[in-house]
Formats: structure tokens, sequence, C-alpha cells
């Protein structure tokens, strides 16, 4: 969710240690993970209430319409052709370039993401993946 490393958490962790000292520091991190779980519940029930749960369901359908033609030549995927997509020009690019020949070049769909086109690389990688499952 925030993205925080093993080094960062030290970090935060000794100057929480610094700050509140040794004694209280458990009743604070108790507090702290009450009030965390109390704000995700009211984050869950406002989205539940609004309907953005429902619309964030559907941005994600829109940005999974990604269609392919993958051509095997025996068991390795030979090519990988991206027949047409929604996704945003110039941000989705390098998607449509690396993942491809990431996919054939380790003869599989686990490869990494493209930073900056994660979710176009996730659209990429699931049309392949729906593509070879029609093969097999």
């Amino acid at each position: 969710m925030f993205n925080i490393g093993f080094w960062e958490l030290i970090v935060i962790l000794l100057v929480a240690l610094l700050v509140v000292g040794p004694k209280d520091l458990p009743k604070v991190a108790r507090s702290l993970a009450r009030g965390i779980k109390r704000l995700r519940a009211m984050v869950d029930e406002v989205k539940r209430e609004s309907g953005l749960g429902e619309v964030e369901q559907e941005l994600k359908q829109v940005t999974r319409e990604v269609k392919v033609k993958v051509t095997m030549d025996g068991d390795k995927i030979a090519k990988i052709e991206v027949l047409s997509h929604s996704e945003t020009a110039g941000i989705s690019d390098p998607a449509f370039t690396q993942i491809p020949e990431a996919i054939i070049a380790a003869n599989s769909t686990e490869v990494d993401v493209v930073t900056g086109a994660t979710r176009t690389s996730d659209a990429l990688i699931a049309a392949v993946n729906d593509a070879l499952s029609q093969v097999k």
C-alpha cells in the first residue's frame, strides 16, 4: 500500500522509539493499528455507499481490453502481435514494445512489468495468457 522497504521501516521504528520511548511504544503502536483499521473500515463503507467500488471495477475492466495474436513455433512463442487496445498512446507504448520481446525471450509470461505502464503490462500479459490457454 505504501511501498515501504525493509530499511525504511527500520528507520521509522528507530525514530518512533526515540520520540515515544521504549515504555510507551507498544501502546502507541496498538492505538495506531486500531486507528488505521477504523480508517480502512470507513473508506470501505464510503466506497460501498457511493458506488466507487463499482466505478473502480469498471475502470479496471476498461484497461483490460487488449487483443493479441500469438504465433507458436512448436512449444516456443515465436511472435506476439497487438491487434487492438484501448490504452493511452504514448504512456502504454513502452509496454507494447518491451513486454512481447520479454515474453518471447523468456518463452513465458512470467516477466517484469514496465515501470510507468504497469496496468498496460498486466493487461498485455493477461491477453497473452488468454491466447496461450486457447492454444493448449
